[in-house]
């Protein structure tokens, strides 16, 4: 497995034989400077037309150093970058596997090849403190690299061509960016200049990594081609699906969710705008994007409920003694729906539930009857789960189905099966296909409403595999359909709202609302399910008692919810934030 380092470095030109200034002066901990001096020789691999480099990655296999192996460098922030280093391997031939499928979701399968090959003279500047802790390294390179292949036409470079210059990399070791910075403020008044690319391969590559980082996107107006509009919005979705991939494989947080959106509002286009399209061209990848945001869905939830109920599990616990939860006054709907995130450190404060009274009514806390083993017990379960979960998404990713997709989606971008619609003017399409989205989430919601009322005063919407749906359980599903459909109408407005504006995201952002309000209650309704299910399986009694008293808690969020959804579809159905429809 792939050892991960994190750098916050900055790379600096430097004329000539300039000397750099005397170190140890630069840092207030800085004791000693040790120097030396090391050959490093690097293959940089990537596709013949520079897929990685032009996503800001690099994938290099390096001889000579402290860290010779193979490395894969990802940019997180400026100046920051996290690199996976492997082993030399047997051969310098063949890429690793592991960085392989790591890089895929760029590389959409296509051969990997050398593409540059660049030597480095480097001479290191260790500066430490009076402990000999290393604080910073400065390194003088001397530095020679030649492109060996890609595109040299659009780069104006001939292979093979050899380019040679020197700079100064500094890098935090184990001191911190006042570190950084105290060395920067040296440097630069030694006539130093930081640069804003730092990446030797990009300078050996030359213009034809110049458009790594993303082509703003296009401003259409109501005259614009339909087709371009909404193709101009599938475009930015398959780019961040992509751009997310390896974040998903790394398992940076927030990774999964932003690759589910970016796969539910492509899937969601597909289906509004597919009268656009010939229907042969968008079905297959509709049903693709369902199997991937299902496998990413279950991650997605997974995580969202291991860390909400765990969350609830170790806040500052409402006592659990005789009595039931009460809603406050101006109790604040969950802070972050579905995560757990938002809460405070008194549950009152997040869920609108003051802590639970023991009988003596005197207003002190009952007693915490939580035992650390039960608390072990429903992290581990939770943690198994999850762990299942992201396999099975990770599996997805590395399948054939995935590749397949990715490349189709390649395709369908580069040329595009428009019927005569997709050429028509944007104001005279697509007002009407977004209409459709709402006219589906209204019947959803009337639906809704008509069991709601019906089921009024029915008690217990939990049932076990196999039973029949409850009443309650029945209205949970009938409202889930709701924010589905208001979470495609909000997309649907999104998607155009650069060709028609004039109130698309006054109307999106009502539907984000419906679908925030349902989101929260859904997420009550999956954490009840499972917390049924835990208590089911619970080792013992003060275990499933926790996970009830849980339970009741959910069933106050989901109330609370629902309130904000009634308040959110009463403003939702105001004629006027359609009128931009028209």
């Amino acid at each position: 497995m792939a050892e991960v380092h994190r750098e916050l470095e900055t790379t600096y030109a430097v004329d000539g034989d300039a000397a750099l200034p005397d170190l140890v002066g630069a840092l207030p901990r800085g004791h000693t400077v040790t120097v030396a001096t090391h050959r490093l020789r690097a293959t940089y691999v990537d596709t013949a037309d520079l897929r990685l480099a032009r996503a800001g990655l690099t994938l290099r296999r390096r001889t000579g150093g402290t860290d010779a192996g193979w490395h894969l460098k990802v940019p997180e922030a400026p100046n920051t970058r996290s690199e996976l280093r492997l082993p030399l391997g047997r051969t310098a031939d063949r890429v690793p596997r592991e960085l392989e499928r790591l890089v895929r979701g760029r590389t959409r399968g296509v051969p990997l090849v050398p593409v540059a090959r660049i030597t480095t003279r480097r001479t290191v500047h260790r500066v430490a403190d009076a402990d000999g802790t290393v604080l910073v390294e400065v390194a003088d390179d001397r530095v020679e690299g030649a492109r060996l292949a890609g595109d040299a036409s659009d780069a104006g470079v001939r292979p093979d061509a050899t380019t040679q210059w020197r700079e100064v990399e500094v890098e935090v070791v184990d001191g911190g960016p006042a570190d950084l910075a105290a060395v920067d403020a040296l440097l630069t008044a030694a006539g130093l200049r930081a640069v804003p690319d730092g990446s030797k391969l990009r300078r050996v590559l030359a213009v034809a990594v110049d458009d790594a980082d993303p082509t703003p996107p296009r401003t259409y107006g109501r005259s614009a081609a339909s087709g371009e509009v909404v193709l101009a919005y599938v475009r930015r979705q398959v780019e961040t699906m992509a751009a997310q991939d390896l974040p998903v494989r790394l398992g940076s947080p927030g990774s999964v969710h932003a690759m589910r959106v970016a796969t539910r509002r492509l899937r969601s286009a597909l289906t509004t705008f597919g009268p656009l399209f010939l229907d042969d061209a968008v079905a297959p990848l509709r049903a693709d994007l369902r199997e991937l945001a299902r496998a990413l869905g279950a991650a997605r939830d997974a995580e969202v409920l291991r860390a909400r109920i765990t969350a609830d599990l170790a806040h500052d616990r409402p006592g659990w003694a005789a009595g039931t939860p009460t809603v406050t006054d101006g109790g604040d709907a969950l802070a972050d729906a579905g995560t757990g995130s938002g809460a405070a450190a008194d549950h009152g404060s997040s869920t609108g539930v003051q802590p639970l009274r023991d009988a003596t009514g005197d207003g002190a806390r009952g007693p915490d009857v939580v035992p650390a083993e039960a608390q072990r017990w429903v992290t581990g379960a939770l943690d198994v789960a999850w762990r299942d979960a992201r396999a099975r998404a990770l599996a997805e990713l590395d399948g054939d189905r995935y590749a397949a997709l990715l490349v189709a989606l390649d395709a369908f971008l580069a040329a595009p099966p428009l019927r005569h619609r997709g050429s028509r003017r944007a104001r005279t399409v697509l007002p009407r296909l977004v209409e459709r989205t709402w006219q589906k989430a209204e019947a959803a919601a009337r639906r809704a409403e008509a069991v709601g009322t019906a089921d009024a005063g029915a008690t217990g919407d939990a049932v076990g595999p196999g039973e029949a749906v409850a009443p309650g359980e029945a209205h949970d599903l009938l409202l889930h359909e709701v924010r589905k459909a208001a979470k495609r109408s909000r997309y649907a407005a999104e998607a155009v709202d650069g060709a028609l504006g004039g109130g698309a995201d006054a109307y999106a952002a009502a539907m984000e609302a419906l679908q925030e309000s349902l989101g929260a209650h859904h997420d009550t309704v999956e954490s009840r399910r499972r917390l049924h299910e835990l208590a089911a399986l619970a080792p013992s009694t003060a275990t499933a008692f926790a996970l009830g008293c849980l339970h009741a808690h959910e069933e106050v969020r989901a109330a609370e919810a629902l309130d904000a959804f009634r308040s959110a579809w009463k403003r939702a159905r105001k004629p006027a934030l359609r009128r931009w429809l028209r």
